[in-house]
């Protein structure tokens, strides 16, 4: 079985962060405490700021388990 998720490269080199955990990390490393998921524009929100997030020292890949 394989699990998704973001392999850290340079300076994050490895780390893996799983798919279902990419927000929580993202939050945390961008010093967000709290989170309204009923907000407006909150489902937006989530995938721009994971998209950002891990979009420098991050590549995608599906990793064996």
């Amino acid at each position: 079985m394989k699990q998704a998720g973001w392999f850290g490269i340079g300076k994050e080199s490895g780390r893996f962060v799983p798919e279902e955990q990419a927000f929580l990390v993202a939050c945390k490393g961008c010093g967000i405490e709290q989170w309204n998921h009923n907000a407006q524009d909150a489902a937006e929100f989530y995938e721009m700021l994971v998209q950002w997030y891990f979009s420098g020292n991050w590549i995608w890949r599906e990793q064996p388990q």
